[in-house]
Formats: structure tokens, sequence, C-alpha cells
């Protein structure tokens, strides 16, 4: 059970891009969180015995100070009870809400607090966190179409034979391609015996694909301009550092009648 349960976090990297940001986001924003990585640091260390391993598995928190292994947090009543909110009906309350919501509130909404465009608001008011994922990982090369029609003009220019609708259809159709699916198109179209491209010529012409990309660059491979007032975190603990511990929880109704939270 400890290699699934090393497997399962090592196969969270591979789930979809909205469920990564969001555990960055609670990560970056949560005093008591701990990445992947450092949970998987503990579950490497050690044997571990079955009814530790079921323990392990129905882990929610850890402590302050390393990873540890803490029973899940109760649900339903006792959470609401446990939070410190009391607010019970706050189902009921949503439902009655969605009654009076109109299509114009949801779209004020969105523009006011989750639009890009709408971010960069006054330092006097609220600001809405949200959190963008930047692979650190090289993503495939791409080659641009300019790029390819120069490489073809060179191939002209030393007398091979070049199809020009079927390189078209065949890596211009969807965009721009992996350059590497370039190469081997090309490599397969010198070794046809019509080509009238010998080895030697096909090797100097392969040669001046860096140059040919670094003129002509993929619009897909370039990595943008970070807009204004973005923050660009590259280093999470210190930002968690830099952040104020908010108050506890307060309640949000007053029943009079219920034990004081001991969170």
């Amino acid at each position: 059970m400890k290699d699934q349960a090393k497997r399962d976090y090592e196969n969270f990297f591979l789930g979809q891009p909205y469920r990564l940001s969001d555990f960055d986001a609670r990560y970056l924003l949560t005093q008591q969180q701990y990445t992947l990585t450092e949970k998987l640091a503990e579950v490497s260390f050690g044997n571990m015995y079955r009814d530790e391993a079921v323990r392990f598995a129905e882990m929610a928190e850890r402590s302050s100070k390393h990873p540890q292994y803490l029973p899940k947090r109760p649900t339903g009543i006792g959470a609401t009870l446990n939070s410190g909110h009391h607010d019970f009906l706050r189902r009921e309350h949503d439902a009655d809400l969605l009654q009076s919501i109109t299509k114009k509130d949801v779209i004020s909404l969105f523009l006011g607090r989750v639009h890009p465009s709408h971010l960069i608001i006054s330092t006097r008011a609220k600001c809405p966190f949200i959190f963008h994922l930047q692979s650190q990982k090289a993503r495939p090369p791409k080659i641009s179409i300019a790029a390819m029609g120069a490489f073809e003009a060179a191939a002209l220019r030393r007398g091979a034979v070049v199809d020009q609708q079927k390189w078209r259809e065949e890596l211009a159709a969807e965009g721009e391609p992996l350059l590497a699916q370039f190469i081997k198109f090309w490599q397969d179209m010198f070794a046809q015996e019509g080509s009238l491209v010998s080895p030697e010529v096909a090797e100097e012409l392969f040669k001046t694909i860096p140059t040919i990309t670094e003129e002509h660059p993929a619009v897909s491979d370039c990595d943008g301009k970070l807009n204004d007032g973005v923050v660009l975190i590259q280093d999470p603990k210190a930002f968690r550092a830099s952040l104020r511990i908010s108050e506890d929880p307060r309640p949000v109704v007053q029943w009079g009648d219920l034990p004081t939270s001991k969170f």
C-alpha cells in the first residue's frame, strides 16, 4: 500500500491543469499545506504497516512541523461546527438566493472578479487571486510556416524535386507542426529516388534548419509577456512567509446554544 500511495502521488502530476493550479493555489495561501514532493519524501522513508498505510490513505491535513498523517476531517454538521462559522443553513440560503440572481449579475461577477482584464484594480480595493501555472519542462519545438517555406526554397535551389502541395497538406494543415515531424517528413522525401538530392546535399540542407528557425520563429513557441502588475512566484515558501495569517473564523449566525469552537 506504500507503493500504491507513492504511485498515486506521482500520477497526480498527470492530471488536468486546473487541478494542479487549484492545488498550488491552496498551497500558497494555506499556512499548513505541503507539496506533493514533500509528501513523497515522507513516503520514501522507512517501512509502513497495513494499518499505518490505511491511516495514511485517509489523511487530510499535516502538522505545522513535519507532514504527519491525521484522521479524516469530519463532514456534514461536524465540519460546519468545527469550522467556527456555524452556518448550518448555508445551502438553504444559497438555494433561495439563486431564485433572484440574473444573467446580468453573473456576467458582472465574472468581469469584475475573474476576467484578467479586470484584475489590476485599485490597491485600496480587494483584489482576487488567480493562479496560472508555468511549466518548467521545455515544450517540443515547432517550426513556422515561413521557416518551412524558406527551407523549401533552399531545397529547390539545390535542385530538389519538391511536391509543394504534399508538404503543405501533411505539415501545415493544422498550423505549425513539431520540428521533429518536419525533419522526418523531409528525410523521407529526400530518401526517395526521384528527389534528386544526394545524402550530402540533404545533410547540408538540414544543417540550415537552426538558422532558418531563428530567422522565422514559430508563433506557438513564443512564451509571451506578463501583464503589468502580475507577480511571478519563483519561491513559494518565501511568498507564503510574506503573507499575513488571517484571523480565526467567526460565527456568521449567533445561535446562542452552541459550544465555542476549539479551532
